[in-house]
């Protein structure tokens, strides 16, 4: 799996939010909140070799990074998913290493956005 890391687009959730910057706000928030745990419960669902677990929790993760219009990263976690329970633990842990890589760039670039609408919205 290549760490193939695509750019936000926040033009894409805009339209979804009709325009309204504090339902921006809320959506982009609640990606961080709900990708970060999921990262989190992932890592340990890893350490413990809960392969059901992972595959789970990849699961719930798509709809979510499909929303936000990471097409890539979306196709990632789908190839991930599918092979999950019968890859071998060298190639999953590198898999899955990859696509934290991939999900934590997100977040960061997501967290801006958040700083700078906050910023915005002070402001004004």
């Amino acid at each position: 799996m290549k760490n193939q890391i695509e750019p936000f687009d926040i033009t894409i959730v805009r339209r979804r939010c009709h325009g309204d910057d504090s339902v921006l706000i809320q959506y982009l928030k609640q990606f961080y909140q709900l990708v970060s745990e999921r990262l989190i419960l992932l890592n340990k669902a890893q350490n413990l070799g809960r392969r059901d677990e992972i595959k789970q929790l990849i699961h719930t993760m798509r709809p979510q990074i499909q929303f936000f219009g990471f097409v890539k990263t979306s196709t990632q976690l789908e190839e991930l998913e599918s092979s999950v329970l019968t890859m071998n633990s060298i190639e999953l842990a590198k898999n899955l290493n990859s696509i934290t890589v991939v999900l934590s760039k997100h977040l960061l670039e997501i967290n801006n956005h958040i700083s700078e609408l906050n910023s915005t919205a002070i402001e004004s």
